[in-house]
């Protein structure tokens, strides 16, 4: 806490929310501090290396919209990440469709990221936020969707998906249309539930909450993802999706 009762958040582009450490707080001195002044802290103090300079005091006023602006952003970049494995997903599945062989090694990498990355990191962050539009208004928050339902729809749909691949692999009587059409349903659904998320849910949450709601909500997310044990876990996504896209370079040279 700042000595005008501000609390600092850092904000790195990774999706993690961390607090700085205590003694990286700068209390009122000018020249000690960096970016936008005295209650500002050193970003190469910062916990996480990841940090990009957004730190964002919890005020009321202009600074609750910066606020909001990084947390959807956050959450846009990471429905973009989903999309390419997604994209990487739907060209193995043409492979199997032309009758080939597509690689394995690739659809399970995806399957397991689905299976773990989206509950642990990706949909938690979303809770938070469609809790407090909730609260702030139930009604319209009812007349729109119901997220944890769809995205227990969504884990459903991809146990299918990871049946269908291990049939495929036991060498037990599967009709491939039948895998396509197990695969490319959770494709589909998927990308048309992050449609919904951008092009619906979230312009509706940033016309509903209130500034003080952005500063709970950034909050919220600190306390949740601060620890650097949270952060490197969420890093170990990071380099678990590079790894799958290179697989698939790898793949697509092989087949080429």
């Amino acid at each position: 806490m700042s000595a005008s009762g501000q609390k600092q958040i850092c904000a790195p582009h990774n999706g993690v929310f961390a607090l700085p450490p205590k003694a990286d707080v700068r209390h009122g001195n000018q020249n000690a501090a960096i970016g936008r002044g005295a209650n500002t802290f050193d970003p190469t103090q910062c916990a996480q290396r990841s940090c990009v300079s957004v730190y964002l005091p919890l005020t009321v006023g202009p600074r609750e919209e910066d606020m909001m602006i990084e947390i959807i952003e956050i959450l846009r970049q990471e429905h973009r990440n989903l999309e390419k494995l997604l994209r990487v997903m739907e060209q193995e599945l043409r492979v199997f469709d032309r009758g080939e062989r597509p690689d394995y090694e690739v659809f399970g990498a995806i399957i397991e990221f689905f299976k773990k990355y989206p509950d642990s990191c990706h949909h938690p962050k979303e809770d938070i936020i469609y809790e407090k539009f909730k609260a702030r208004d139930p009604d319209r928050a009812a007349s729109i969707s119901d997220l944890q339902a769809e995205h227990r729809e969504g884990a459903v749909r991809l146990r299918r998906v990871a049946q269908a691949i291990e049939a495929v692999l036991n060498d037990e009587e599967v009709l491939r249309e039948d895998v396509d059409r197990i695969v490319g349903d959770f494709i589909d659904s998927e990308r048309k539930h992050i449609a919904l998320e951008e092009e619906v849910v979230f312009p509706a949450i940033v016309d509903t909450l209130q500034p003080g709601d952005w500063a709970d909500v950034a909050l919220t997310l600190a306390d949740r993802y601060g620890p650097p044990s949270t952060a490197d876990f969420e890093e170990q996504f990071s380099t678990l999706r590079r790894n799958i896209l290179e697989l698939e370079e790898a793949a697509v040279a092989r087949r080429s």
